[in-house]
C-alpha cells in the first residue's frame, strides 16, 4: 500500500508543477513596451494589437486627462508615445515596473 500512495503523492506533485511556473507581469514595461513600439513605428503589420491598443490607450489618457503631467494640449498621441520611447530607453533597468507609472514619469 505504500508504494501506491508514494505513487499517488509523486503523479499528484507532477500534476501541479505546472501552476508553478511564473506568469508575466502583464502591468510591466517589458509586458507592454514591445507592442508600444510596434504601434509608434511605421510598420503597419502589428503582432499584438491588443497590446497595441493598450499602450495607446494608456497615452490618449495620459495626454487627454493630463494626470500628473503637463502635456501642452496641442501635443499629439505620437509625440507622447515617442517621449515614454525614449524615457523607457533611457531606463532599461525599470522596465520590469508597471508601465503606467513609468509613463506617467515620463511625461
Amino acid at each position: 500500500m505504500g508504494d501506491i500512495s508514494g505513487a499517488l503523492v509523486f503523479v499528484a506533485l507532477l500534476a501541479t508543477s505546472g501552476a508553478a511556473v511564473a506568469q508575466p507581469d502583464t502591468n510591466s514595461a517589458n509586458f507592454i513596451l514591445p507592442a508600444c513600439r510596434e504601434y509608434f513605428s511605421d510598420d503597419t503589420n502589428i503582432q499584438n494589437p491588443f497590446r497595441a491598443g493598450r499602450c495607446a490607450g494608456i497615452i490618449e489618457t495620459l495626454r487627454f486627462t493630463g494626470f500628473r503631467t503637463c502635456i501642452p494640449q496641442e501635443t499629439t498621441n505620437g509625440q507622447v508615445g515617442n517621449v515614454l520611447l525614449r524615457y523607457l530607453d533611457q531606463h532599461p533597468q525599470r522596465l520590469h515596473e508597471n508601465f503606467k507609472v513609468l509613463a506617467v514619469e515620463a511625461l
